[in-house]
């Protein structure tokens, strides 16, 4: 009896386990949750109050900034105009000056071409002599030279023929050792009818020594001569015979008529009367104006220069 109820009960027990059981919930399987942000509130819009001050702030802005610009602009306006003018008195200035530079420019030149001139009349009555070495003293050179006149001119015109003064000059264009010689003769004729009659033979030999004579000319003339070294090439070239005017005339002859070139810069229209063709390639005769372009056919009759002129296809300077 006893295991009958024990039997019993374990069976109630059991029926109550399973009814507990069946009531409890069946677990499911937890899903993750997603993290969502909170919706953030949009901004309220703005109103017509806002609107205007903000339109009103910027034309506070602008307004101040324009002014500004308008009075840097104003600024550098002035400055401008002050500099224009400064420009314009500097460019006034400038004229002056160049126009004065000019004027003096020209009046150097013209001083020049004087003062070459003044030295050419004191210097017409002197020969230079090239080719008397220095070996030959000082002592011994008026002998030497003595002995020249008495072998190139006639004895009638040798005889009491005397040099105002005799003298080496510095510097040897040709050779070191030979410095060349000045003779100065009392007058202008004697110079002359000297050079006539050593010219004859060019070079002019004598003792052994080659001499070769010339006019003793100022450095502005032999420059302004030295221009003319295209002309007298082309004149050389055609055959066409010419001599210097002393001190600064060229004188070529052809059919009988003499023309005259005193201005370098004439040198096309003077070959050009010559009928002589400008050589290609050759360079065009510039210097200072000396004199003014004279460029004139003249009869032979005419003086063609002053004692002291050149002969024809003259060496040397």
């Amino acid at each position: 009896m006893a295991d009958v109820f024990h039997t019993m009960g374990m069976e109630s027990l059991s029926a109550s386990e399973d009814e507990y059981l069946s009531d409890m919930p069946t677990p499911t399987p937890q899903r993750k949750q997603q993290t969502v942000p909170p919706r953030q509130s949009e901004p309220p819009l703005a109103t017509k109050a806002d609107l205007t001050g903000m339109v009103t702030d910027l034309k506070v802005f602008f307004t101040a900034e324009l002014a500004g610009l308008k009075t840097e602009l104003s600024t550098l306006t002035g400055r401008m105009r002050a500099t224009e003018d400064a420009v314009q008195d500097l460019r006034v200035q400038q004229d002056a000056t160049t126009k004065k530079t000019l004027e003096l420019t020209t009046s150097c030149s013209q001083l020049n071409a004087r003062v070459g001139q003044l030295e050419d009349m004191a210097q017409q009555r002197n020969v230079k002599v090239r080719g008397i070495p220095d070996t030959v003293t000082a002592d011994e050179l008026p002998f030497l030279i003595k002995r020249l006149l008495q072998t190139a001119l006639p004895p009638k015109q040798a005889k009491g023929l005397t040099l105002d003064s005799l003298f080496r000059i510095p510097g040897c264009p040709n050779n070191a050792s030979a410095r060349d010689v000045i003779m100065s003769f009392k007058s202008r004729s004697d110079k002359d009818g000297f050079l006539r009659a050593v010219r004859s033979q060019t070079p002019y030999v004598f003792e052994d020594l080659t001499l070769h004579f010339y006019q003793d000319l100022s450095r502005q003339t032999l420059q302004w001569r030295a221009t003319l070294k295209e002309t007298t090439t082309q004149l050389r070239a055609a055959d066409i015979p010419y001599k210097w005017g002393y001190p600064r005339t060229l004188i070529a002859t052809q059919d009988g008529q003499n023309h005259k070139l005193t201005a370098p810069e004439e040198a096309p229209r003077f070959l050009q009367a010559l009928g002589i063709r400008p050589v290609a390639g050759a360079k065009r005769n510039t210097t200072h104006r000396w004199d003014v372009a004279n460029i004139t056919p003249f009869t032979p009759s005419e003086s063609t220069a002053p004692a002291g002129s050149s002969t024809m296809h003259p060496s040397g300077s």
